[in-house]
């Protein structure tokens, strides 16, 4: 974005994780729109944002160990996706964020499903 007036930025991210039980790929973006934001993730003192933000993962269970089937752990899903997304508005205050945050987590299986939503209102401070 440019360094002075009403700018927008989107951050995209995306993970894969492979172990012996399980495989997962995950991919999201983080858009802050807002004033004054400058290029990166540094921001200019006492300037007020607006975000949103959505992540899907994909995971996939293979439990083939020994030991979870012997200790009763043993559970075989075979596929699960997860659909998290957050809003909120913040601004910065010197080396502190305050943010007001509504997020929700959606998770779905072949005979399974779950959702849930929350607000917030955190304070993150860098040191």
């Amino acid at each position: 974005g440019k360094k002075n007036g009403f700018n927008l930025q989107m951050t995209p991210h995306g993970g894969l994780r492979v172990d012996d039980e399980e495989k997962s790929a995950l991919v999201g973006a983080l858009v802050r729109i807002g004033d004054n934001l400058r290029e990166g993730s540094e921001m200019k003192s006492n300037t007020w944002y607006l975000f949103a933000g959505a992540d899907a993962e994909a995971v996939t269970y293979t439990p083939n160990s020994v030991r979870k089937l012997t200790s009763g752990d043993f559970h075989l899903q075979d596929r699960i996706i997860i659909g998290d997304a957050q809003a909120g508005v913040g601004y910065r205050l010197g080396d502190a964020d305050l943010a007001l945050t509504y997020f929700k987590r959606q998770a779905t299986a072949e005979n399974y499903s779950y959702d849930e939503d929350a607000a917030a209102l955190s304070i993150t401070w860098k040191r």
